[in-house]
């Protein structure tokens, strides 16, 4: 940005630092003790389309009385709320997506339902009967967002934004599609079905025709007065992001304006997009329905209905007082469609579990169903499917079952394979002759928040079958069409109709409909799943980890791209205490502290979620050849020396699970001894070179980046003694309930 400061009006150019962050240092040294005005807002993308203001009052602040503007603790662009703004020019067309991060003091006008009656945030905004848009808040915090010509407008009562928090959204327009529509999403929530531009017949598709230049922190026409609050970004795009793309950039702001989204309370997704044939869930999903799931508990085998707490979710306090300390089946999880099919199994050995010796079986934070591969639920035969479904399932696969397919949910007989499962790639098919199938990895995917929301359709008008992950189409089959012979077959859950094939890992909720859902439903559907089952962005990120040994090698990480989260109860991998998670990219690093040419130990509570990059570095030397690194290989644990592994092939790891693991060397003899459980699982001597010094936790060499969790990471300069290991472990055991 270009800064004017308060003290003689003069102005300079504040740049970035090395990490990519604004150049506050300079930014502070620069306007001193006064006020600094931002002049120009400079373009990023190339275009030389900078956003500027040369009136003087109108210039919102950076810095005040010498003090850096500072949201979330990141520096703010702030207005006024009287006549602040910066303008660009539009250069944008009839189909766009605009995304901002804001944060709202209070915005101005009435609580009307027009959005050029209130402060603008980004808005172009130019009078009656133009073809304008513009994004605004209102004097008690309302979100608006409208199009002209006629006006359109969409309002988010609630929870209200003048809340003092950054806060993300997005707003994409299109002329292309007919009818044309503008859709409006916030802190990753869309609301409602696409809207029309205008009403009547026929809808105004036609292109913009108003301002030629488009405001940040006012109405374009200065109609009201300005955002009494900040705009930290904007991204401006010529066309309709993908949801995908969308939702990547979504991430990335999240997580750099340190975002915690608040959400008002869940509508229950069957009370928005109804009539399903048979919908099965662990919270609450119509209106009404009061029993989840009826649980066998493995003490003497009794059962007992579980039901729904205030808030809709699993009565998780009754469920853990009737199991106790053994372990709870499902022996029924009842259908909430209206329709009573629920799904059963009678048999004990084949129930999936909810309850694992006393402790609640969960990904994310949230109550899932574990199947062991050869589990599976099963309702009476019914027939629905035939000239068309949707199946929305929340599920988690942990590994390849025996290197066949992980049927999530099917409706077969024992000649038909599954319409809808899941296995090393995402597979959907109907009535054994065609498939529409994909190169999607379950392990590079599925687990980034623990969940993936997955969904099948097949459509019988259009003979199509098509595929969705994670809200993105992944595959479509057109031609010929692939109907199910669904002549009154049962819904599996966990299994193929003919036992072929079952799930090793977690399902959260199925939901099945009897046609393909509209875009705008099996959005709502997938947005409902993800708010509840996806943790909120984080808030907190760890910039140093002190060293408690005393003598002061702190692990630092200054660059904010690279420093791992700091996952707050009830999500990571253990639900009673924080734990720092890492994303494949993240690490932080000492920069020294690892012995030389001597005996040394490594201890870690741990837990991973992704194995697909090959190894998973713990706690590293970070040397030139990735020296004395704890890892994780595949399901295996790997002590990795002088590029010498010693692994172990009997200790099988599963995600989301807190482990302890401890590594000891000894120079004399040059050898390595990983122990697991406090059991050793792998030995063995290699030639030793001199490792480097610095301690590194979540990589090696600055590569094999962990995809998981850190608990507790400690490094001894000797080979612990049997003793020693046993209190080590003993001791995170019992605090962390680690394996």
């Amino acid at each position: 940005m270009n800064v004017r400061r308060s003290s003689d009006n003069a102005t300079q150019d504040i740049g970035f630092t090395s990490a990519g962050d604004l150049d506050t240092s300079s930014l502070l040294s620069f306007v001193g003790t006064g006020t600094g005005y931002v002049t120009t807002w400079y373009d990023q993308s190339g275009n030389s389309t900078n956003a500027t203001q040369a009136t003087t009052t109108k210039q919102p602040t950076i810095v005040v009385g010498g003090v850096l503007n500072m949201v979330n603790n990141r520096p703010a662009i702030v207005y006024d709320g009287v006549d602040d703004k910066l303008t660009f020019s539009r250069t944008i067309s009839n189909n766009f997506s605009i995304l901002a991060c804001f944060n709202v003091i209070a915005g101005t006008g009435a609580s009307d339902s027009t959005w050029y009656h209130h402060a603008g945030i980004v808005d172009m905004a130019a009078g009656s009967n133009t073809n304008d848009f513009g994004t605004s808040v209102d004097n008690s915090g309302q979100l608006y967002a409208g199009v002209g010509n006629p006006d359109t407008s969409t309002v988010l009562p609630s929870p209200g934004y003048a809340d003092s928090r950054m806060h993300w959204m997005a707003f994409v327009r299109s002329q292309s599609v007919s009818p044309g529509f503008f859709n409006f999403y916030h802190d990753t929530v869309s609301e409602g079905a696409p809207e029309p531009l205008s009403g009547g017949a026929g809808y105004n598709n036609s292109a913009l025709t108003a301002a030629s230049q488009i405001a940040i922190g006012r109405l374009q026409n200065d109609a009201q007065a300005s955002l009494n609050g900040s705009v930290n970004e904007v991204l401006i795009y010529s066309s309709i992001l993908s949801e995908s793309n969308r939702l990547i950039l979504e991430r990335n702001e999240g997580w750099y304006f340190n975002m915690a989204p608040v959400y008002s309370a869940l509508t229950p997704p069957l009370d928005s997009v109804g009539s399903s044939p048979a919908a099965y869930g662990l919270r609450k999903l119509r209106t009404g329905v009061t029993k989840a799931i009826k649980v066998r508990r493995s003490s003497d085998n009794t059962t007992q209905d579980i039901v729904f707490d205030t808030n809709g979710n699993l009565d998780v306090a009754s469920l853990l007082s009737f199991v106790g300390t053994g372990s709870g089946y499902i022996d029924t999880w009842y259908d909430q469609s209206t329709n009573s099919r629920d799904a059963t199994q009678s048999t004990s050995a084949n129930q999936p579990r909810i309850v694992n010796a006393g402790v609640l079986d969960m990904q994310n934070g949230k109550p899932s169903l574990y199947f062991d591969s050869t589990d599976s639920l099963a309702t009476a035969g019914f027939t629905a499917y035939g000239s068309g479904y949707h199946v929305q399932v929340m599920g988690n696969v942990l590994t390849n079952y025996t290197g066949n397919q992980n049927a999530l949910v099917t409706k077969t007989n024992s000649a038909q394979p599954a319409p809808f499962d899941y296995y090393d790639n995402l597979h959907n098919q109907g009535n054994g002759s065609g498939s529409a199938q994909n190169v999607w990895s379950v392990t590079a995917y599925a687990t980034e928040a623990g969940y993936p929301y997955t969904s099948w359709a097949y459509d019988g008008s259009s003979s199509s079958i098509q595929t969705w992950a994670s809200g993105m189409l992944i595959a479509r089959v057109v031609s010929g069409g692939y109907p199910i012979s669904d002549t009154g077959k049962p819904l599996i859950i966990g299994s193929r109709g003919d036992g072929a094939t079952h799930l090793i890992g977690y399902i959260g909720e199925v939901i099945t409909y009897a046609n393909q859902l509209t875009d705008a439903n099996r959005q709502l559907i997938e947005r409902s799943q993800l708010q509840y089952f996806a943790p909120p962005l984080a808030a907190a990120y760890v910039s140093k980890w002190y060293d408690q040994s005393g003598n002061g090698y702190d692990a630092v990480q200054t660059n904010p791209m690279s420093q791992p989260t700091l996952m707050m109860p009830p999500y990571g991998s253990n639900t009673s205490y924080p734990t720092v998670m890492f994303n494949g990219g993240q690490y932080i690093a000492s920069s020294t502290g690892h012995p030389t040419l001597a005996d040394y130990s490594k201890a870690a509570v741990f837990s991973y979620f992704n194995n697909s990059n090959g190894s998973n570095n713990i706690i590293s030397s970070n040397g030139a050849s990735g020296r004395g690194s704890l890892v994780i290989n595949g399901t295996n644990s790997n002590m990795v020396h002088n590029l010498y592994s010693f692994a172990t092939n009997t200790w099988s790891l599963s995600f989301n699970q807190p482990y302890s693991l401890i590594a000891t060397y000894v120079e004399s003899s040059k050898t390595g001894t990983i122990y697991a459980s406090n059991n050793s699982v792998g030995s063995s001597a290699s030639s030793y070179s001199a490792t480097t010094t610095p301690i590194s936790l979540g990589t090696a060499n600055y590569a094999n980046y962990l995809y998981g969790t850190i608990s507790e990471a400690i490094v001894f300069a000797r080979s612990l003694s049997a003793t020693d290991r046993t209190a080590i472990y003993t001791d995170e055991q019992n605090y962390f309930s680690s394996q």
